[in-house]
């Protein structure tokens, strides 16, 4: 065999390979993509699972816009103070008084984000059926995991398993 042959044969064979890679590549990338759609809004989560009207999608819709409104600008804050809590970790002489006035703040905010979410939820019960309010009881705490965002990679956690380590209240 002439070794322009032997050339020809090799070129023709990593072709081929090449071209089988980036097929499996593109398969396994699509398939990949349908195993994990991407997460529905919690909006759309609460639309189905309670059956909300049009009067009433139209209702939650305008709350969901008050409340981003509301909650977008204390995020804000609260990106900012955190910021500032953590670039004292450069400072070698930082005041114990200073750090502790931003944590107070990041805290501070992050209540008030709190109690803006417990009341838009509140309203939103409120436009719901007796029957739908049966059901957003039961899903609530789905929906402000998913508000939350996905947890550590691999469904890892650190830390304490979920729950605030308070006794339930009455009635739960």
């Amino acid at each position: 065999m002439s070794t322009l042959f032997r050339n020809k044969i090799l070129t023709g064979l990593v072709i081929l390979l090449l071209i089988a890679n980036i097929t499996t590549i593109i398969v396994f990338w699509m398939g990949m993509k349908k195993m994990h759609p991407a997460p529905k809004p919690p909006s759309a989560y609460i639309i189905k699972e309670l059956s909300l009207n049009d009067k009433q999608q139209e209702q939650y819709n305008t709350m969901i816009q008050q409340h981003r409104k509301q909650s977008r600008w204390i995020q804000e804050q609260i990106r900012n103070y955190k910021d500032s809590f953590f670039n004292l970790l450069s400072n070698e002489n930082t005041n114990d008084s200073i750090k502790n006035n931003l944590s107070v703040k990041i805290a501070s905010l992050n209540r008030e984000l709190d109690l803006i979410t417990y009341d838009h939820f509140k309203e939103v019960r409120k436009i719901c059926t007796p029957e739908q309010q049966r059901k957003f009881d039961g899903i609530i705490k789905e929906v402000l995991r998913m508000m939350a965002g996905p947890g550590p990679r691999g469904g890892r956690r650190d830390g304490p398993p979920p729950g605030d380590g308070l006794p339930p209240l009455p009635g739960n």
